[in-house]
């Protein structure tokens, strides 16, 4: 239970000590006077948002400490999650604080450890329950009455289940639509690709070709420089008017004058032999030579005319001559991928189905813990009725299915009643007042919270717009409820405020120029004083007294 709450420099209370105790715990007040203030305090130290404008007038920081008492399981179920933080839990005692300063960001602590406002949320799950005047908004909503249903009925874990094979489901929806997306937008390029792709497996470009062939090519010119010149030496020794005419008419002439000359001439005619052979082996050897060189002149030609076309394709595809392998494969692969793109959207219906399915048997089961849970809460809210005096009332869980399925499964939830006697159905907030609602809640409160065993249960004003009788019927359920745990309830009725096990009083004054708030435990010939005045306003009268003392008896 929440054993103490101290609060300094907050809002409108300066420095305030609050001691509850199990069961019933009343705060009553006049209007404006600071009760809900006390909420917000350990609205704080369960993790709410911090408001540096709550630090006190006057105040650099506004500190909030809750002390809660904890039974064995509770411990034993809260040691975990505290040790995860490095936090012991050595005894029964849970101490939050939270530090607001007026300038900079909140701190949190847990056992004077700092801690982050997720652990204070986790915490808040298992410790406080708190029940406010929104919720009769709330009760409006759909989504608020389907959640209701499903934390009735412990159903966190399937529907876990459920949101996540709805997710898988929507996945290959959307993985469809972004296949029918492509399929779309490359149906209108297609032709242009086809085209592209024909051009590129014409050339079929290597990786690395046009950069190679530029090599060789530039090998083959300076080659073809080096057969221009012993060609040019081949036609200088035995083309027209080469060495060998010249030489073959030096041998004519020497026949004519051979008988003539000196005798150190007479080896004349064998060395005119001899460079008459030698002319003619030397050309006939660059002959055989260029001869075989023929075919590399063939090749140069190849070369050149490769390195034009690859040139010209990459200049047409404005892209480096290096990257056309890279970009010929990516053309394969794209029109290997609009091909596919039928199969692959079959194999997406295909899922889409298979998905669904899956999606459907999981939700079927949600469905049904869901029909069977709506019976039992209709039966537990009604059981509750009698005693808020809704006898007359009828309360049942209808279960319809969604157009659509949702994340959340099939199914949408409506709480219906028939306020009288005799009345058809209809949606709860359509038919019931201000005040059977707030009845309402407090029976659906009494039934969620036998399923969750939440140690504080925390009401504000749920007792709203009753009175007599009906409040005096709400009182009894909430004194009821404090048996089984502690309730701290801010109430405007006497006939609930007289139920309870303390009695709080919170009142506004002024000192110093300054208004303040502050809270005190009232004695009985107190409460029976607040309770009269509660009945009767600022004049209190014997009479009121009284009834007080009747409401107390």
């Amino acid at each position: 239970m929440l054993a103490a709450l101290h609060i300094s420099n907050f809002v409108l209370i300066e420095r305030q000590e609050v001691y509850f105790g199990p069961g019933l715990n009343v705060l009553s007040g006049e209007t404006g006077a600071g009760k809900s203030i006390l909420l917000d305090a350990l609205g704080l130290c369960l993790g709410d948002k911090s408001d540096p404008k709550s630090v006190r007038v006057g105040a650099d920081e506004a500190i909030i400490t809750a002390e809660f008492l904890l039974d064995d399981d509770l411990m034993e179920e809260l040691a975990p999650l505290c040790s995860q933080s490095g936090i012991p839990l050595e005894d029964d005692v849970l101490i939050l604080r939270r530090v607001v300063p007026r300038e900079g960001r909140s701190r949190a602590f847990v056992q004077d450890a700092p801690v982050s406002q997720q652990l204070l949320h986790h915490l808040r799950e298992r410790l406080v329950e708190i029940h406010g005047q929104g919720e009769v908004g709330r009760l409006a909503r759909r989504s608020w009455q389907r959640q209701a249903l499903d934390e009735f009925a412990g159903n966190n874990a399937l529907l876990l289940d459920v949101s996540e094979s709805h997710a898988a489901w929507a996945k290959e929806i959307a993985h469809k639509e972004e296949l029918e997306a492509l399929i779309r937008t490359d149906l209108g390029q297609r032709e242009e690709l086809a085209l592209a792709l024909e051009e590129f497996d014409r050339m079929a470009p290597l990786p690395g070709e046009e950069e190679e062939l530029a090599g060789k090519r530039q090998e083959m010119v300076k080659f073809s420089k080096l057969v221009q010149d012993l060609e040019h030496m081949r036609l200088s020794l035995s083309g027209d008017g080469g060495a060998e005419e010249r030489i073959i008419d030096a041998s004519r002439i020497l026949g004519r004058i051979n008988d003539q000359l000196p005798e150190q001439l007479a080896s004349l005619e064998g060395l005119m032999d001899q460079a008459l052979e030698y002319s003619r082996e030397a050309a006939g050897q660059i002959e055989d030579a260029l001869g075989g060189f023929g075919g590399d002149q063939a090749a140069l030609e190849r070369i050149e005319e490769r390195l034009f076309a690859l040139r010209e394709l990459a200049r047409k595809h404005r892209m480096p001559a290096s990257n056309l392998h890279h970009h010929h494969e990516s053309l394969a692969k794209r029109m290997e991928h609009l091909s596919s793109m039928e199969e692959k959207l079959q194999a997406a219906e295909t899922a889409i189905h298979q998905k669904r399915v899956l999606f459907d048997e999981v939700a079927a089961r949600l469905t049904k813990v869901r029909q069977e849970a709506a019976r039992r809460l209709a039966d537990e809210i009604m059981n509750e009725f009698a005693g808020l005096k809704l006898e007359r009332a009828r309360f049942e869980v209808a279960l319809e299915q969604l157009p659509q399925p949702a994340s959340h499964g099939h199914d949408q939830v409506t709480f219906l009643a028939a306020m009288n006697k005799g009345q058809a159905l209809a949606p709860f907030h359509e038919v019931a007042s201000g005040g059977e609602q707030s009845r309402f809640l407090l029976a659906l409160r009494v039934a969620l919270g036998a399923k969750r065993n939440i140690p504080v249960q925390l009401f504000d004003e749920v007792d709203q717009g009753i009175g007599g009788q009906t409040a005096a019927a709400v009182g009894t359920r909430l004194e009821a409820l404090g048996q089984h745990g502690q309730v701290i309830l801010v109430t405007h009725s006497p006939q609930v405020a007289a139920k309870g096990a303390r009695h709080f009083l919170v009142e506004k004054g002024d000192r110093d120029g300054v208004t303040f708030s502050q809270l005190r435990l009232l004695d009985d010939a107190e409460r029976q004083e607040e309770i009269a005045r509660m009945l009767a306003g600022d004049m209190v009268t014997d009479e009121a007294r009284k009834a007080a003392m009747s409401l107390l008896s």
